[in-house]
């Protein structure tokens, strides 16, 4: 059955606000892009080289840097075991962007966030364990 002109203008009008939700969601998408592209490039002069000292995260909630953690935190983190406060504490010690203290304001209010970051620290973790282990 074929829809109504009603129908039909309703669903052209709700196309076009959905169009309209994509270009504003790509728009900021792209901003934030941007504005990881510059804190990595900023960052690397300070902290070597991304994906090996340093890495940049894009989330919903913003742009977020972790540095690579040394041997010592990583074992600290170890013997804390299992638990979303360690995790936390482990990421905190490892944000350079932004300050570690708003951060952490962040956590209770976006729980995702600390799952978001724990894969890219823990990518670190290992990359210090390689270094160790190589020495």
């Amino acid at each position: 059955m074929a829809l109504s002109k009603e129908e039909l203008a309703e669903m052209a009008l709700l196309e076009s606000e959905a169009a309209g939700e994509l270009a504003a969601e790509r728009e900021e998408a792209e901003r934030m892009h941007l504005e990881a592209l510059r804190l990595r490039k900023k960052l690397s002069g300070s902290l070597g080289k991304h994906g090996a000292d340093f890495a940049v995260v894009e989330t919903k909630i913003g742009v977020f840097a972790l540095r690579k953690p040394s041997d010592v935190e990583i074992d600290t983190v170890l013997e804390a075991g299992d638990s979303r406060a360690g995790g936390e504490e482990f990421i905190s010690k490892l944000i350079v962007h932004p300050a570690a203290a708003s951060v952490q304001a962040l956590f209770p209010k976006h729980p995702g966030l600390v799952g978001a970051l724990a894969p890219v620290a823990l990518g670190l973790a290992k990359i210090t364990r390689e270094d160790e282990a190589k020495k």
